[in-house]
């Protein structure tokens, strides 16, 4: 009985590293929306020219 109320009421060590686990992936995820967001924002700003210049190989190009 006992085993089981303790399995109810308080977490196992696997609980606690999945939520470690969720928590980091959370903030990968919080900072790759900011970034993506950031580079929406340069591209709309820049519109078609920044296009060209990412395709066209933006600061690599003159490389010899």
């Amino acid at each position: 009985m006992m085993k089981t109320i303790r399995k109810l009421f308080f977490p196992s060590e696997t609980d606690n590293k999945v939520k470690a686990i969720n928590k980091e992936s959370k903030a990968m995820l919080e900072d790759t929306s900011r970034i993506a967001k950031r580079h929406k924002a340069l591209l709309d700003k820049n519109g078609f020219t920044m296009r060209i210049y990412i395709q066209t190989g933006g600061d690599h190009r003159n490389v010899r």
